[in-house]
């Protein structure tokens, strides 16, 4: 039932439109944009709005009708988001459920509603969409969209790790690069939910920004590619006296065959021989398709003509911020995982923070590739092994000071740390100062990044790629509570009165000491 698209004449191709599940709708406000907005290329055909709670429900039939968008487009639907996505799991064996652009199947002319597969699932919880992920996968047709957003990010960045590794099977780290191994952990996670059921992911877009995460995947069927996937994790090892950090990969691939891989990281650290912690897995392969991004920096050009529609990109609220983030994520290395926060490594040596143009050509002229990254300003992500960072810091340290004795401590230091913090953080210090270099360490900056620094500072790039907070305390609010009336479901009913006892005349049962007071 599959016709090839080159044998077909392209004016008699129909395809029918987007099938679009918000499984956690809320108000329903992403699903109007959607239907109002995607007018372009085949469009929206149909999208569930979903939300559990009876007031949300009858909020998102109210906006829907108060925007204009008829009930057969938008159809607003209560109940369990996995229950809806388990109705509409993908069947592998009825055939190729696709919308890969060589294909077209019969199955997408005659399309039942009731149980198809869905083109785009939207996944946006208050917290950890763990729970939705497994379910996610399946629901998703063959080559469809999955898009996951977490908010959950102190606890991917080190503060519960039992609780992480309980949501995502990964452990945990506190350190700087914590943002993006947060995504890394959640693409591991949809990885290894999608190869139980014969598929695998390929990650479009994944950012982090404000206080969550948000990550765009597509969702393949194929029993060959998913033997290839042990070789896109990996451990992280992280060296407890510094910031060195190393990828230990799980697999490699030899003559088309995957197989364990050996130890590449070293038991102890090189620059401080402290011990080494693990964390992970994470996914070590790109978490961007640059041609995508491209495709979507390229909507923000003036001269951009949409293929049909009228949607514009410069007319968005947030088009300043949008544009910046792709283009930082643009400009990112894409196959080198995690990264180093420039503050944090001079932290380690107490000295100044050199400029970043001067780091960036260090590395360069050693021949290393290097960026920034989206999700910190101060990001320094790079090929080069953690020795040759410290070469160059350690080049940087004798440049503004040389006539340092690594083997005395600063006062500021001294006053700052006491006893046992104050010998550990001294002793790396002393024993990376000391360490001999072995790289020739050059700090001029070459012509390619010299021209965009002055393209920068001429105004002729007026791109903001790390935009401040719009107000201060900037985050997410509290969870969504109502009152008992509006609780209608019976799992937000239990939960939010689980800490009440049933005979103390609706009193907290726990005691206070305002409570013991007024007995």
């Amino acid at each position: 039932n599959v016709q090839e698209v080159s044998d077909v004449d392209p004016d008699k191709l129909e395809i029918p439109g987007l099938f679009i599940l918000e499984a956690l709708g809320a108000s329903g406000l992403r699903s109007m944009r959607y239907a109002k907005e995607i007018d372009h290329g085949c469009g929206v055909d149909r999208i569930v709005c979903n939300d559990l709670e009876l007031h949300a429900y009858e909020n998102i039939k109210k906006n829907a009708e108060f925007n204009g968008i008829s009930p057969e487009k938008l159809i607003s639907s209560q109940g369990d988001a996995v229950e809806i996505m388990m109705k509409h799991r993908f069947q592998s064996l009825k055939g190729q459920h696709t919308r890969v652009a060589e294909y077209l199947t019969e199955d997408l002319k005659n399309r039942n509603y009731d149980k198809d597969p869905f083109d785009v699932v939207d996944l946006d919880p208050y917290g950890s969409p763990s729970i939705f992920l497994d379910t996610a996968v399946q629901s998703v047709r063959d080559g469809g969209l999955l898009c996951v957003t977490a908010t959950d990010l102190a606890t991917m960045c080190g503060k519960n790790l039992e609780v992480c590794f309980s949501k995502y099977g990964s452990m945990s780290l506190k350190a700087k690069y914590g943002h993006e191994m947060a995504i890394r952990m959640v693409l591991a996670a949809l990885e290894r939910k999608a190869n139980v059921y014969g598929r695998y992911i390929v990650p479009l877009l994944s950012v982090q920004m404000d206080f969550y995460l948000r990550v765009f995947v597509r969702v393949y069927t194929s029993k060959a590619e998913i033997k290839k996937s042990a070789a896109k994790l990996g451990l992280v090892i992280q060296s407890s006296g510094c910031d060195s950090f190393f990828i230990q990969p799980l697999a490699k691939e030899m003559n088309n065959v995957h197989k364990c891989s050996t130890v590449q990281v070293p038991q102890v650290c090189g620059e401080t021989g402290e011990s080494m912690r693990i964390a992970g897995p994470i996914w070590t392969k790109p978490i961007h398709n640059l041609e995508f991004v491209k495709s979507l920096l390229s909507m923000f050009d003036k001269n951009y003509q949409p293929d049909g529609g009228n949607f514009d990109a410069c007319k968005l609220g947030a088009a300043k911020i949008v544009k910046g983030i792709l283009v930082a994520v643009s400009e990112e290395v894409p196959d080198v995982p995690l990264f180093y926060c420039l503050p944090s490594l001079c932290k380690v040596l107490r000295c100044s923070v050199p400029p970043m143009a001067k780091v960036h050509g260090a590395l360069i002229n050693a021949g290393y590739r290097v960026s920034q990254v989206h999700c910190d300003s101060n990001g320094l992500k790079t090929d080069a092994p953690p020795e040759v960072v410290w070469d160059i810091m350690r080049a940087w340290v004798k440049k503004i000071e040389p006539d340092l004795d690594p083997t005395k401590a600063s006062k500021k230091a001294a006053k700052r740390f006491s006893g046992e913090e104050m010998n550990s953080k001294h002793n790396a210090r002393v024993a990376i100062l000391t360490k001999e270099s072995k790289t020739n360490v050059n700090f001029s900056i070459p012509g390619e990044l010299l021209s965009k620094l002055k393209r920068r500072k001429e105004n002729l790039d007026r791109i903001s790629r790390w935009t401040p907070n719009p107000q201060p305390n900037w985050g997410p609010k509290s969870r969504a509570k109502g009152s008992n009336k509006f609780q209608t479901h019976p799992k937000n009913r239990n939960n939010r009165n689980k800490r009440r006892g049933n005979g103390n005349n609706g009193k907290r049962n726990f005691s206070t000491k305002k409570a013991k007071k007024a007995s």
